[in-house]
């Protein structure tokens, strides 16, 4: 039981197929919602960084990181 627990809190960051380090995701948020992305994970921040996952038209799903 408990690795289908693991497997289930994984499988969100096993379908990423990329990390973009970028300046602003509020920048880019707005410019991937004009280019119909959707949004995954809003805005996440933790101590060290701001993070969101986004699926592309194409569907690609790419983590974008904002170091604080």
């Amino acid at each position: 039981m408990k690795s289908l627990i693991a497997d289930e809190a994984l499988s969100p960051f096993k379908s990423t197929q990329a990390t973009f380090l970028v300046d602003s995701l509020n920048d880019f948020k707005g410019t991937l919602i004009q280019q119909r992305a959707v949004i995954l994970a809003e805005p996440n921040k933790i101590p060290i960084k701001i993070n969101m996952r986004v699926m592309h038209s194409d569907g690609t799903i790419i983590e974008y990181v904002e170091f604080a």
